[in-house]
């Protein structure tokens, strides 16, 4: 059983290896978790987060009622707690998760076609950049963390039961603190690049899916402003002569070709409206908290969702509430036509 994780993702493969070396992750062959298993896993998660929960909390005790120096000391404890979750989540199902890992990489590596392959080194290379740009980030991060720390002074509040202003107690603190802004920092950066992978599929979604049906969508509303129209014209008639049956089952088709275009335009609303949400989203976090290289990337994610992503009919309408209403206002302007006709 060999130190490093093998798995087609390069990036996967290196975050396998570290939670395998810190012992989160169970290793290949092991049936179960001996009790040096669990000392060791346990050690490194005090180590990783724990550590941070316990000071931060305690300190956080201390200044309680003082706001500006709750949120101090409180700047990386919820962050630390839930990625002390995470790590617990990890080892609690490491072998579900090993499973599935084991499995997708499996069904990647049995890939024969050379399009499935460019396909599969595509995104081995996108997430390998990402994962670079992830670990520069971080260390320019800790970097300036520790270059702006003021002289004997932690770069974090926290509550530790000796002083931390002699040496080498301030050394030792000072080292495991920046080790703790590197994992906070990463907490936050993982969440972001997880927003933004996110955000870009739903953007590529919503392009194949213009792509793919934005003709036969205007076809459709063509065809339902018509159809709609005339069943309204035959649902008059049909009124007027008592025939029950047929006024049900007409006003069945009515309603079923009214929530045909309905649909299409509620999804591309909805689609709008969350668009257009990020930005306000992004703008009411906690961005002023974030360094600098953190709040730039929000920028441009600002800047990215003033685009609204949108679905249109052919190019022509844009599916929105206001096409629907509009559909149905010149349904009910040809029915008035007919019925001007007819008398």
């Amino acid at each position: 059983m060999g130190i490093f994780v093998q798995n087609v993702n390069r990036s996967l493969r290196f975050c396998l290896t570290m939670l395998k070396l810190t012992g989160f992750l169970v290793p290949n062959g092991v049936i179960e978790f001996t009790v040096f298993h669990n000392i060791y896993w346990f050690f490194w998660m005090m180590f990783v987060v724990g550590i941070n929960v316990i000071t931060q909390t305690g300190d956080l005790i201390q200044v309680w009622g003082n706001l500006s120096l709750m949120t101090s000391a409180a700047f990386l404890l919820l962050s630390d707690v839930a990625m002390m979750m995470k790590i617990i989540n990890v080892v609690m199902r490491g072998r579900v998760i090993q499973t599935v890992i084991d499995g997708m990489d499996l069904e990647l590596r049995s890939e024969a076609r050379a399009k499935g392959r460019k396909i599969i080194k595509e995104c081995d290379d996108q997430t390998t950049r990402h994962l670079y740009l992830f670990l520069c980030l971080s260390g320019v991060t800790v970097l300036g963390w520790a270059g702006s720390a003021e002289h004997n002074k932690l770069p974090l509040r926290a509550w530790y039961p000796y002083d931390t202003s002699t040496s080498p107690a301030y050394e030792l603190t000072y080292i495991q603190q920046n080790q703790l802004i590197t994992t906070g920092q990463n907490t936050i950066d993982l969440r972001l690049r997880s927003c933004v992978l996110k955000h870009q599929a739903a953007l590529r979604a919503a392009s194949q899916i213009q792509e793919c049906f934005s003709e036969p969508i205007l076809t459709q509303f063509t065809a339902s402003t018509v159809i709609i129209c005339v069943t309204a014209y035959q649902l008059r008639i049909e009124i007027h002569q008592s025939n029950l049956v047929r006024v049900i089952s007409m006003m069945a088709y009515l309603l079923c070709m009214m929530l045909q275009v309905f649909l299409y335009c509620l999804q591309g609303n909805q689609l709008a409206e969350e668009s257009s949400n990020i930005a306000e989203a992004v703008y009411e976090c906690p961005w002023y908290r974030l360094p600098l290289p953190l709040r730039r990337s929000l920028l441009l994610i600002m800047v990215r969702s003033r685009r609204v992503a949108q679905l249109t009919a052919g190019g022509i309408a844009t599916l929105s509430l206001a096409c629907f209403t509009s559909i149905i206002k010149v349904s009910y302007t040809f029915f008035t036509v007919l019925q001007s006709v007819e008398d």
